[in-house]
């Protein structure tokens, strides 16, 4: 039978099972002999040795990490503190994993017990410390805060004196000196307490600010003019600063406790460190004692079983070359014979195998030889057929099939190309493989032919190149080659093989493409001009409408004081007459002077309110025009904007509500901030009500806490009839309006969101429900940008049912 034939697999079965087993004789023999070696091996190895340098590693990390405690109370910043804390942490779940290691191995349970106490001891202290320098941290980056606060209050201290001196009475001066003085004197205090560090100095410092903060607030309220506001706020947060909850005395004396205890906790903590060293050493040199004996006896044993081994490896040597000589006769040699007859080509003789009747392994690979020489002469007559389907597709392709050879030096050339040549390009296929030139390549175009095909070679990837064709008939024709690279049969040579296409008619699509793309971009611009145009018309209704408003807010104290003016000349002039022919009584003159006064008091006041009208509308009006960088007061600057919408806001039912951060400064462009909110009211005017309802409009505006760079939230809300949500996306596209016809040109909120984004860097946002009102929140930075800024299109705030202020 055939399965029962002894072949090469029987015989290689049979000789590999002969070593397998002197193998398994010998590995036995070697594994009772070193039993015991292995086990103190493995005492040595896994046991002493490991916890011999587990306990050195523990002592040395232990130092390691209390060297690490000076770096921690040195940090600087919380980024640096939260650094070297991460470290030690790090460091000390090391320091517990040794431990664990220790004990595991060879550590003793009262020194285990020992060095874990010290160990956990040492990791609370580190906690405390790390919480301390945080506190500490913490504390000193608020004070770089109020130091910043300090530094303002000062220079606006120095502003309010400044301003008062230019134009008040030297009796106002006198007192707003004494009171800058005083105020100047207890923010230099503050300043100089944040600086120490000795308790009775900052008790004395104390008592010093105490007295000058209440002779600062004396002087303060002499005075009940709009300016003494400002004096009498910045007294008020002069002795909150100081001697409030939270205060520069309070906070210095929680600091110095921080302090001492923070150089408390460091000397606890490398006394921790050191008893922790030193225990983790006298274990260490007891178990390196231990390691040594045991390393003593492996040797004695290792030399007595090395001689029997050398015996047993004599032995299997001498047996496999025993098996090895009868493999060389009955296989080895056979396979060398059937190799040669199979790296014979075909081609120079027929196939000559030896042996090829023998019923083993070898006998069936050299018929199976004999049948894959037939399977050969089978395939070269499909690949001749093959070879002439190539031909008919490249003869019927649409395009012409070409392959090219390239080599580093040396001439290129086709060395194939298919017949579509002739039809396409009016050049034989012949002609082109004798000389690649006779394609019809422009000058320019043999230069770009070849650096681009050499360039793909080189770089083993796709050529992809366009170009034109000079047709013999005085034509022309655009072409687009498309080809990969192979290497070449010879050394360091490339052939690329692909097709070159007709594109001639693409081409004439894209000229036509890039004629109208031309027309669609001057009407871009033509429409861009246009809007331009408008927006600066808009600009100047706007400026028309503020001097009309100017004109009729003025109109009325102007009225009020020429007809106060023109009593007291006509009662001047009785009393004249009277006092002239010495019939005027005393009672007369009495009544007179009474109304001579009410007359007079009169005339001030209105022409008082005139000339700060006029001083409001000039300076809302520069801003609108010029839009000069300067640095202003929001909450003023704001109400001086509404009250020249007065004259426009008196015609409605509606109600302004403004909530203003005082004191909030922005350094950027007030007129902008005047279009912005010029158009928005004039949009809430047109859009949010009718001529006769009533409503709100409220003006908000914060600093955002914890931005970086500083921002300021301005948000603009309005109880009118809200934006329906499918037009929102489109409020801020320029000429969008649902007024046409009746006064609106689309540029009021696109005018707006430009504004925003552009001149004050900012973003804006609408959140709208109908029948509940609109708000548009503006987010822009205290510091406005220098240029403009590219910002997206603006989106509306996803609607959560009503809208919110």
């Amino acid at each position: 039978m055939k399965g029962l034939r002894f072949g090469v697999r029987s015989r290689l079965v049979l000789a590999f099972s002969a070593m397998a087993t002197m193998t398994v004789i010998t590995s036995a023999v070697a594994v009772m002999s070193f039993s015991e070696v292995e086990t103190r091996f493995i005492e040595l190895t896994t046991t002493r040795l490991p916890a011999m340098a587990a306990a050195t590693k523990l002592s040395q990390q232990a130092e390691s990490i209390v060297a690490q405690a000076p770096a921690l109370v040195a940090a600087s910043s919380p980024t640096e503190l939260h650094t070297i804390d991460f470290r030690i942490r790090d460091q000390l779940s090391w320091l517990t994993e040794l431990i664990e290691r220790v004990r595991k191995t060879d550590g003793e349970a009262i020194a285990m017990a020992r060095i874990d106490d010290l160990a956990r001891e040492l990791e609370r202290r580190f906690v405390d410390l790390a919480t301390q320098v945080e506190r500490r941290l913490s504390m000193e980056a608020l004070d770089r805060q109020i130091l910043g606060r300090l530094l303002v209050l000062g220079r606006t201290i120095t502003g309010i004196r400044d301003r008062r001196e230019a134009g008040d009475s030297p009796e106002d001066a006198a007192i707003t000196r004494r009171w800058a003085a005083s105020a100047q004197d207890a923010n230099t205090v503050l300043i100089a307490a944040m600086a120490t560090t000795d308790a009775a100095i900052l008790r004395g410092l104390g008592e010093a600010f105490g007295g000058l903060i209440e002779t600062a607030e004396t002087e303060s309220v002499r005075l009940s003019d709009p300016l003494s506001h400002d004096m009498r706020r910045s007294t008020a947060e002069l002795r909150h600063l100081g001697l409030g909850e939270a205060g520069i005395f309070n906070r210095r004396r929680v600091h110095m406790d921080i302090t001492r205890g923070i150089q408390g906790t460091l000397a606890r903590n490398r006394l921790s460190g050191d008893l922790l060293s030193g225990a983790s050493s006298q274990l260490a040199d007891r178990i390196a004692e231990e390691a040594v004996k045991s390393a003593l006896v492996l040797r004695e044993e290792l030399h007595n079983r090395g001689a029997l081994m050398i015996v047993l490896s004599l032995g299997g040597v001498l047996g496999a070359g025993i098996i090895l000589v009868h493999l060389q006769r009955t296989v080895l040699r056979r396979l060398a014979n059937l190799r040669s007859a199979m790296t014979t080509p075909l081609s120079t003789q027929p196939l000559v195998l030896e042996d090829s009747d023998d019923a083993d392994e070898i006998g069936d690979m050299a018929r199976a030889l004999k049948g894959y020489a037939q399977a050969i002469a089978d395939r070269e007559h499909a690949l001749r057929q093959s070879e002439g389907r190539f031909r008919a597709m490249a003869t019927n392709v649409p395009g012409v099939l070409f392959q090219w050879f390239w080599r580093p030096l040396g001439e290129p050339r086709f060395l194939y190309v298919s017949p579509r040549c002739q039809d396409l390009f009016g050049v034989s296929p012949a002609l082109v493989l004798a000389d690649w030139r006779k394609v019809g390549f422009s000058l320019e175009d043999q230069r770009a032919w070849v650096v681009r095909a050499a360039q793909a070679a080189r770089e083993s990837r796709d050529w992809i190149q366009e170009g034109r064709i000079a047709l013999a008939n005085g034509g022309e024709r655009w072409w687009r080659v498309v080809a990969a690279p192979t290497p070449g049969e010879e050394p360091d040579t490339v052939i690329l093989n692909g097709v070159l296409i007709d594109i001639t008619a693409l081409k004439d699509n894209e000229r036509d493409l890039r004629a109208a793309r031309q027309q669609a971009e001057q009407a871009l611009n033509d429409l861009r001009a246009t809007q331009d145009t408008l927006v600066q018309a808009e600009k100047l209704a706007s400026l028309g409408q503020l001097v009309a408003g100017i004109a009729h807010e003025i109109n009325t104290p102007l009225g009020t004081g020429i007809t106060g003016a023109t009593f007291l000349d006509q009662e001047t002039r009785q009393l004249a007459g009277r006092f002239r022919s010495g019939t005027l009584r005393r009672s007369e003159l009495a009544d007179y002077m009474d109304r001579a006064e009410e007359a007079a008091r009169l005339i001030f006041t209105n022409l008082s309110r005139a000339g700060d009208l006029v001083q409001s509308f000039k300076q809302v009006a520069v801003d609108q025009v010029s839009d000069e960088r300067r640095t202003f007061a929001l909450d003023t600057y704001i109400d001086e904007i509404f009250q020249s919408l007065n004259p426009r806001l008196r015609q409605t039912r509606l109600t302004v509500e403004r909530a203003i951060e005082p004191g909030l400064m922005v350094d950027g462009y007030p007129g902008v901030l005047f279009r912005i909110l010029s158009n928005l009211v004039m949009n809430t005017l047109m859009h949010g009500f009718e001529p006769t309802e009533t409503g709100t409009i409220r003006v908000e505006a914060r600093r955002l806490p914890g931005s970086v760079p500083a921002r300021v939230e301005l948000v603009y809300f309005d109880t009118g009839k809200g934006i329906p949500h499918e037009i929102q996306g489109r409020v801020f596209d320029p000429f969008f309006t649902t007024r046409r016809g009746q006064g609106g040109t689309g540029l009021g909120l696109n005018i707006v969101y430009n504004l925003v984004t552009q001149s004050l860097g900012g973003t804006m946002a609408l959140s709208s429900h109908p029948g509940t009102g609109t708000t548009f929140t503006v987010v822009f930075p205290i510091k406005a940008p220098w240029g403009a800024h590219a910002i997206p299109a603006p989106q509306p705030i996803p609607d959560s049912g009503a809208a919110t202020a």
